[in-house]
C-alpha cells in the first residue's frame, strides 16, 4: 500500500495527499473514528483529529503522528504551510466543497484524485478476506434466525429491526447498511425501505442484508418464496438464478468487469427481461459496502486475484414484484470461489 501511494505522489507531482474518507483513513492507519484528516507523503504520515478523537487516535493509529487540531481545515492548512507544502493531492470523492475552497483560499495547488485512489483497496490481503468472510457468516447466521419469524402478518420494518438486533447480539459491529426488506409488489423497488406493510401468504419477500466485522462489510440478497407464487415470478426467479450462475462462472483474473456484466445482462435480455434490470451486476466490497471494482457496462476495471465482488442480477416489474439474488465471490487464480453458503432458493410454507 505504501508503495502504491508513493507511486501516485510521484506520478501526480504532488508533495503529499490529503485523505478525508474514514474508509481510506482506517485502511492506511487503522484509526476507526468517524472524523479525521490524513496527510500522507514520502516523509511523513500525519493524522489530524479534534479533541473528541485525540485519545482514541493515539491508541489506534499505527505508524503515523497524531496531531490535535481545534480549528479544522483552517488549522490543518496552516500546519501544511508551515511545512512548506504547496502541491497537494486530495481525495476528491470525499472532500466537501467548503473544505476544497478553504484550501484554495490558502493558495495550495490542489490536484483532485479519483481513479488513482479508488483502486488502492480493490485487491484484498488474506486477512481482509478473513474479516469479510466472518462478516458474511454473522449475517447469514442472523438471516437464518430471522426465517423462523417469517409468517403472515409480520411487517417489513419488524423483520429489519429483528435482523439488526440479532446481528449485533451475535457479535457484529453493525449492519453494513440499512437492511432492504420488501414484501409483495414492493419487491420491485431495488433499494426500497422497509415499511409497516405486512407479509401475506403467497407473496415474495426480498431481503438485502449485510454485517460489519472489524470494519469489513458483507452484502447478500435472497428473494424468499413464501407459499404458492405467481407463475411469472417463479419463472423470473429461475431466470435471475441462471443469469447469476453465468456471471459467476465468468469470473477469473484478467476478465474485464464489463464482460461479467454483459453476460448477465445479455441473458436477461434474451429471456425478455433486459428492460427490467436497471443496475450494475455487482461491485467490490471491503471497508465500504460499495467500492472498486464495479461490475457494470461502463466499468474500466479488470478482475484481479484477491478481489471480492458481489454478483447480483435482478429483475423488477412494477405492480408484480422483483427478484434479486446476490452473493459474494472471491477472485482466485483459477476462477471464482463463492463465499456465501446460503441456499439460493428459500421456499417457506
Amino acid at each position: 500500500m505504501v508503495r502504491k501511494m508513493e507511486e501516485i505522489i510521484k506520478a501526480k507531482a504532488v508533495e503529499g495527499i490529503l485523505f478525508f474518507s474514514k474508509e481510506n483513513i482506517r485502511y492506511i492507519t487503522q484509526f476507526c473514528g468517524e472524523e479525521a484528516v490524513l496527510y500522507f507523503s514520502k516523509e511523513k504520515k500525519t493524522l489530524f483529529v479534534d479533541p473528541r478523537y485525540f485519545e482514541q487516535a493515539q491508541t489506534e493509529a499505527k505508524g503515523c503522528e497524531v496531531y490535535l487540531v481545534k480549528e479544522g481545515i483552517k488549522e490543518i492548512g496552516r500546519v501544511l504551510k508551515g511545512w512548506g507544502v504547496k502541491q497537494v493531492g486530495i481525495e476528491a470523492q470525499a472532500v466537501t466543497v467548503a473544505t476544497f475552497w478553504e484550501l484554495k483560499k490558502q493558495e495550495f495547488e490542489l490536484h483532485p484524485l479519483v481513479e488513482e485512489l479508488e483502486d488502492i483497496r480493490a485487491v484484498k490481503e488474506t486477512w481482509e478476506i478473513e474479516q469479510i468472510v466472518e462478516a458474511l457468516r454473522l449475517a447469514e447466521g442472523a438471516f437464518l434466525r430471522i426465517l423462523e419469524l417469517v409468517k403472515p402478518g409480520i411487517s417489513e420494518r419488524d423483520l429489519a429491526l429483528e435482523f439488526e438486533y440479532l446481528l449485533k447480539k451475535m457479535g457484529a459491529e453493525d449492519v453494513a447498511f440499512s437492511s432492504i426488506v420488501l414484501t409483495g409488489p414492493r419487491t420491485s423497488l431495488p433499494h426500497g425501505k422497509p415499511t409497516d406493510r405486512k407479509l401475506q401468504w403467497g407473496e415474495p419477500l426480498l431481503f438485502d442484508f449485510g454485517a460489519v466485522f472489524k470494519g469489513y462489510c458483507s452484502d447478500q440478497t435472497r428473494t424468499l418464496l413464501f407459499g404458492p407464487q405467481d407463475p411469472e415470478l417463479k419463472k423470473i426467479f429461475s431466470i435471475v438464478k441462471e443469469a447469476q450462475r453465468r456471471a459467476i462462472e465468468a469470473i477469473r483474473p484478467g476478465v474485464p468487469c464489463s464482460e461479467v456484466d454483459r453476460i448477465a445482462r445479455e441473458y436477461l435480455q434474451e429471456a425478455g427481461y433486459g428492460d427490467f434490470f436497471g443496475h450494475g451486476t455487482g461491485h467490490g466490497i471491503g471497508l465500504a459496502v460499495h467500492e472498486a471494482p464495479s461490475l457494470s457496462p461502463r466499468s474500466r476495471h479488470v478482475l484481479q486475484k484477491g478481489m471480492v465482488v458481489t454478483v447480483e442480477p435482478g429483475v423488477y416489474i412494477p405492480g408484480l414484484g422483483g427478484v434479486r439474488i446476490e452473493d459474494l465471490v472471491l477472485v482466485e487464480e483459477n476462477g471464482p470461489r463463492v463465499l456465501s453458503s446460503l441456499a439460493k432458493e428459500v421456499v417457506l410454507s
